[in-house]
């Protein structure tokens, strides 16, 4: 033992090494448990279910487009798809936005994944630089006196902030969606 380590001398090639006996079993015990335990990619996938309030988009057999919010859950082998039109208040079953077509009423769904904010935000946010930096040089050039550091960086920040904001809240209103499977005869 060298300073509470159990090392051991092994001839590898003539040479001899030191090993951390130690080191190698912690290595060694969390891989013998992956392997035991089996990784993700090798369980079956789980089963395809959407919740109710899930916000989805459907197209009609008729090629026209309705967005709604789920009443119930919906799975690939449900028959009908209850649903209120989206965005609206809130609805229960017999109002007048209620729908509760057949799932073969509609030949593709797809599911609301958020909106584009944070890639509005960060266009926005570039275009806000290059602008700051390009009203700094202007004013800078239509004056006779240098502008100051802090002049500069607060028309830098203040283009940047707004056109950020401007840029995120246009994201905002770009909505993200992915198309759901569907196990079910046509």
């Amino acid at each position: 033992m060298a300073g509470g380590v159990a090392l051991r001398r092994c001839n590898v090639n003539q040479q001899s090494l030191l090993v951390n006996v130690r080191g190698s079993a912690a290595l060694a015990l969390p891989l013998l448990w992956l392997t035991s335990t089996g990784l993700p990619a090798q369980s079956p996938a789980r089963p395809f279910q959407l919740d109710s309030g899930t916000v989805v988009r459907l197209e009609l057999h008729s090629g026209a487009r309705e967005k709604g919010k789920l009443l119930s859950p919906y799975a690939p082998d449900s028959s009908r798809i209850r649903y209120c039109h989206y965005p609206a208040p809130p609805c229960r079953a017999g109002d007048e936005r209620y729908r509760d077509p057949s799932t073969s009423d509609f030949s593709s769904l797809e599911v609301r994944r958020g909106t584009a904010w944070l890639p509005g935000l960060v266009i926005g946010g570039v275009v806000g630089v290059v602008f700051g930096l390009g009203v700094a040089g202007l004013a800078e050039s239509l004056s006779e006196t240098p502008n100051t550091t802090a002049q500069e960086i607060s028309a830098v920040v203040g283009s940047t902030a707004f056109l950020g904001g401007l840029g995120a809240l246009v994201g905002s209103a770009i909505e993200k969606w992915d198309a759901a499977p569907r196990d079910q005869p046509q």
